[in-house]
């Protein structure tokens, strides 16, 4: 009992402390990124892998709903379906100045009716990069079994859990490094595609990624 309580006046301690630093801060301006600037520095293609057009925008294949921009606030949310062969993957890009607007893809997923049998950390070994620390979760619903994996991109690095993107953010705010994130998703578009071949494709994507958008993500 003693030792729980000595940990939480330690944490509490720290937390005040940094709160008062931050308050002597020098505010850090917000990038300033608009979605138009994340389709000019997503990937449309990673490898043999072609992003699929939509007919509305050919920067994208599909628009997120008016409901989920109100909710999340983002700077942009950036869709792309990749093709090759009969493989697809669809990924997602949600960036954001502010780290409320990223959310948990488990709290988003079973309000889209699918069900999370499972969740499972994994680091995805780069090339351009550093390793990027996933969340793989497996899915279930009327449509059939699915994977998706995501990462939260903070100031410093990546997390498979938003907390700890949460307090790596707040110790960027204390150096005056720039108050920017996003949270980066890939997802099997069929029950028949499996982890090792998400694995695979999202790993390409990642660097692609970080490539093309200057090391932003």
């Amino acid at each position: 009992m003693e030792v729980a309580l000595k940990r939480t006046l330690v944490v509490s301690v720290a937390l005040l402390v940094f709160g008062l630093v931050a308050q002597f801060q020098p505010k850090v301006a917000a990038p300033a990124r608009t979605e138009e600037w994340m389709e000019d520095h997503i990937p449309t293609q990673v490898e043999e892998f072609s992003m699929i057009p939509s007919a509305d925008n050919p920067r994208i294949s599909y628009k997120m709903s008016e409901s989920t921009y109100k909710e999340l606030n983002p700077y942009g949310i950036v869709a792309r379906v990749f093709l090759h062969g009969e493989k697809r993957f669809d990924t997602v890009v949600v960036a954001a100045n502010d780290r409320i607007s990223l959310h948990e893809p488990t709290t988003c997923f079973p309000g889209q009716d699918w069900k999370i049998l499972s969740e499972t950390k994994l680091v995805l070994d780069t090339k351009k990069r550093d390793k990027v620390n996933v969340m793989l979760l497996a899915l279930d619903s009327e449509s059939g079994k699915r994977f998706a994996l995501y990462t939260f991109r903070g100031p410093s690095g990546t997390f498979p859990i938003r907390d700890q993107m949460f307090f790596d953010w707040f110790k960027a705010e204390l150096r005056g490094i720039r108050p920017e994130g996003a949270l980066m998703r890939v997802m099997t578009c069929d029950p028949y595609t499996d982890v090792a071949s998400l694995q695979a494709f999202a790993t390409k994507w990642f660097d692609e990624t970080y490539e093309t958008s200057g090391k932003v993500f």
